[in-house]
């Protein structure tokens, strides 16, 4: 497996930061770098996580603007943010992170021809981090088992560095030899995967996902823009029963076709409507992609 290196812009200085001393889940900066040890260590904090599309000269990132906006939305319903921020403009999130990313192309070897994974994140009022780190082939799901686990997400419509109860529950499901865990209610109502939205296709080829309870992604977002849907709760007994295909969605992996749900095979996988999207969302990459300019400037964070 190929070794993952972070790179860390915090004051617009560039860090390489050593993986073996970096945990997202408990965000330790104090065992980084000297430079970060006046940063709260464990703190709560909002974060959103992307990816880059394409090869030089024609990175791309799909709806950067979608990112943003989640951020400062949910950096402010923590309190991360005040009226005096500068960074509570979309536009200048979407900027930072563009210059950065082109930075970071200009500055380490790109041979590899790999795409790259990115985390803004907020932890305090007056700092936002990026980070960015080359997209490994693990970090992609290409098809996935589930397994049911009941579990809660303190504040789910949020996406915050509080990850154990997801991580708990992708542990537990894999290790019944399941890919990933289906989050479901104590009373059996099916919310989302552990760190994807869940879709569910009937006998009719209608699209159901969870209306609420859950984190509102990003590439969720963006189907529910362009495809009917229809929105609402599902019982697991009724999904397990009445699904002719399933998928799950993120900003890393895209569209993922489900193959079984706690043991219980999909009648097809990936059936034809998941098939239809999965091909649609490689057109819109292409169709709804933004560029990276690979000679702008670094500009001040702060």
């Amino acid at each position: 497996m190929a070794a993952r290196h972070y790179y860390l812009y915090h004051e617009d200085r560039l860090i390489h930061v050593d993986p073996g001393l970096f945990s997202f889940t408990t965000f330790v900066p104090a065992a980084l770098h000297p430079s970060l040890k006046h940063l709260p260590p464990g703190r709560v904090g909002a974060f959103t996580t992307g990816r880059t599309f394409g090869r030089e000269p024609a990175v791309q990132l799909l709806k950067p603007l979608y990112h943003a906006e989640r951020l400062l939305s949910h950096a402010a319903f923590l309190s991360l943010r005040d009226a005096h921020w500068r960074h509570h403009q979309p536009s200048f999130l979407v900027g930072a992170l563009k210059e950065r990313l082109a930075h970071c192309l200009q500055q380490f070897d790109t041979s590899h021809g790999r795409d790259w994974k990115f985390r803004l994140l907020v932890r305090s009022r007056a700092t936002l981090e990026v980070w960015i780190e080359p997209l490994l082939d693990s970090d992609v799901q290409h098809e996935v088992a589930l397994r049911s686990v009941v579990a809660n997400r303190p504040d789910p419509e949020l996406k915050t560095t509080a990850l154990a109860a997801s991580r708990s529950a992708r542990e537990l499901a894999r290790a019944q030899g399941a890919d990933d865990a289906l989050l479901v209610s104590e009373t059996g109502v099916v919310r989302e995967a552990a760190w994807a939205n869940f879709f569910w296709v009937d006998g009719h080829g209608v699209v159901h996902t969870s209306a609420d309870g859950i984190l509102l992604g990003i590439t969720r977002r963006i189907l529910l823009e362009t495809h009917d849907c229809v929105l609402g709760t599902s019982a697991l007994d009724d999904v397990v029963r009445q699904s002719s295909e399933a998928f799950i969605t993120n900003s890393v992996s895209g569209i993922v076709p489900v193959t079984s749900i706690d043991g219980t095979p999909m009648p097809t996988s990936p059936g034809p409507v998941t098939t239809g999207l999965m091909a649609w969302y490689e057109r819109a990459i292409g169709t709804l992609g933004e560029p990276v300019a690979l000679d702008t400037t670094i500009d001040p964070l702060l």
